[in-house]
């Protein structure tokens, strides 16, 4: 009788089916976990997998540091270098370099008294799309003194010209000709040879005179022959 009331209570009951139902649920997820429990496992990461992906996790960081200041050079040498940029010759703004380059080394000798004894014309050469730098040959003959005002006013011309090459010699001192020779008679006959004295050694000049001779060089910015260079650089 126990087990039919009990049946009758499962199967005719709102409660007992609920409870029926539940069972069967259970029992279904029971027998369900059993069955696939091996590939939930696998779904889940372990310890092993966890532990892998922190180091990946790690490694993309490091790499993404070095990237970062890689980056951050970078930008800072590009920074420097249109800074510089500015500073050079450029010919859409200022004309032909050749030209203009030469000028300013005349105009800064003669603002010193200097007179340019060789003063060739500038040859270019191009460095890449966007640069390029003149040469200019300079010399003259002066005193120490002279040659220091020229170097002097050199360095405070625009466009930072910089010296490729600087040479000095000594030249032999000057010596007057005309004192130093023989004394002749008013009556248009030789005299006699004039003695030894210390007036030929005064009529040398003494003043140091050097010889200098260099190239100097400024770097020019000329229009880009097309765009793509332009954005290379």
């Amino acid at each position: 009788m126990k087990g039919e009331n009990a049946v009758h209570f499962l199967l005719n009951t709102p409660k007992g089916r609920l409870i029926l139902a539940l069972s069967i649920m259970l029992i279904s997820w029971i027998w369900l976990f059993s069955q696939y429990s091996s590939e939930v496992r696998g779904i889940l990461p372990g310890d092993s997998d966890i532990a892998r992906l922190k180091e990946e996790v790690e490694k993309e960081k490091t790499e993404f540091a070095i990237l970062d200041r890689k980056a951050r050079s970078f930008a800072s040498i590009r920074t420097a270098y249109e800074k510089r940029l500015a500073g050079f010759w450029d010919e859409e703004l200022e004309g032909d370099v050749s030209l203009g380059f030469r000028e300013l080394v005349e105009n800064a000798a003669n603002t010193q008294g200097i007179k340019l004894t060789s003063l060739g014309s500038a040859r270019t050469t191009r460095i890449n799309g966007n640069l390029s730098f003149a040469e200019l040959e300079v010399s003259f003959s002066g005193s120490l003194e002279e040659i220091a005002k020229f170097l002097a006013a050199i360095r405070t011309l625009p466009h930072a010209p910089a010296w490729k090459r600087a040479e000095f010699r000594q030249e032999m001192p000057r010596i007057d000709r005309m004192a130093a020779s023989p004394a002749t008679a008013g009556n248009g006959s030789a005299a006699q040879p004039a003695k030894r004295t210390n007036v030929a050694a005064a009529e040398v000049d003494t003043e140091l005179k050097l010889r200098f001779s260099g190239t100097l060089r400024i770097i020019c910015r000329t229009a880009p022959e097309n765009k793509q260079e332009e954005m290379m650089l």
